[in-house]
């Protein structure tokens, strides 16, 4: 599981994007995104070789955007 947490003054929803080598991630069986409260994360169940990759995440409101990107290995 990828986590962060998010700073916000909630004056402003915030957008959260999830990519995974510059494509967007949309949530299935396997993927599931959490955004709560400024807690966010990405939890892939039964990691497999193929997700090994850049993950990236974008988070944006009313007063500009932040991102921030981790490399996952899969060894195996």
């Amino acid at each position: 599981m990828l986590k962060s947490v998010i700073g916000n003054t909630f004056s402003s929803p915030i957008q959260i994007e999830w990519y995974f080598n510059g494509r967007a991630i949309q949530s299935a069986n396997r993927i599931q995104t959490y955004h709560d409260f400024g807690y966010v994360a990405i939890d892939i169940l039964s990691v497999r070789s193929e997700d090994a990759g850049t993950y990236t995440i974008i988070a944006r409101n009313a007063l500009g955007e932040a991102q921030l990107s981790a490399t996952m290995e899969v060894e195996g």
